[in-house]
């Protein structure tokens, strides 16, 4: 049939928690071409450079790229940050930053460290590929090694961006093509694991209890968390409630100069 003829010649399977931007780069690498080649091919007349498709990945795109790899609409949609769409932030304009999904790769000219990865993760059996769930910020350690993600190469400290990458073998710096598999292993200085899989908790079942005032849509809740995460890493009083942070949270006790002042909450 004619729909037949116009699917792509190798259709790789979605992977457990895959992001789109690292299914669309598989998809492209199997059939012999760089990501920015298929996208180019998919949308004639854009840019070179794709972007970040996890989150700007618009319906037409997705409506074409799934008719062309016989993928279920719905299921390639999941794989985007529509997947939490009325849990974590409210509604997406395309233009502001969301809380707690920061954006990846290069923007006005300033690195971007929204994509993080397990090494570890991607040098286990099967097929190596980004999770979708490594772009929430609130998701600094991995769950099944207990390491910290990275965010950078540990060699050019480039962020992470699989739709540059021309390399087709494993996930790699797009820059000097350091293979992020071989990246050492860091133990969080203390464990989040346990705050980590509440705020995971709160997306799924979509509300957080808010003390006496009652339960809270989900998404208002981590509006106030990243209200407050800019206030602890870039307010003018961050040092400050940072020591009483440490004073009076155990688990938290880390000395405020240890972390460095960011310039902004992401």
């Amino acid at each position: 049939t004619m729909a037949e003829l116009r699917r792509w010649p190798v259709r790789p399977l979605l992977e457990d928690d895959e992001s789109f931007s690292s299914w669309f780069a598989r998809t492209a690498w199997v059939n012999g071409l760089r990501p920015s080649d298929l996208y180019r091919a998919v949308e004639p007349g854009q840019d070179r450079d794709p972007g970040d498709l996890d989150r700007y990945a618009d319906d037409d795109l997705l409506d074409r790229v799934a008719e062309a790899a016989d993928v279920d609409l719905e299921k390639l949609r999941q794989t985007t940050f529509r997947r939490w769409s009325g849990s974590v932030f409210g509604e997406d304009d395309g233009v502001h930053k969301l809380p707690w999904l920061h954006p990846t790769g290069r923007q006005n000219g300033k690195r971007c460290y929204g994509q993080q990865v397990c090494p570890q993760c991607l040098a286990a059996p099967g097929v190596p590929y980004l999770r979708l769930t490594w772009r929430l910020a609130f998701v600094t350690v991995c769950p099944m090694h207990g390491n910290q993600l990275v965010d950078r190469c540990p060699v050019c400290n480039e962020p992470i961006n699989i739709l540059r990458q021309d390399s087709h073998d494993g996930i790699a710096c797009w820059a000097c093509g350091y293979d992020l598999r071989q990246a050492s292993p860091c133990v969080p200085p203390v464990d989040p694991l346990p705050t980590q899989q509440e705020l995971l908790r709160t997306v799924s079942q979509g509300w957080a209890p808010m003390g006496e005032y009652g339960p809270v849509y989900s998404f208002i809740a981590f509006a106030l968390l990243a209200h407050l995460n800019r206030l602890l890493a870039c307010g003018r009083h961050a040092h400050a409630l940072r020591a009483w942070v440490s004073a009076h949270e155990p688990k938290l006790a880390i000395r405020p100069e240890s972390i460095p002042r960011a310039r902004e909450g992401a």
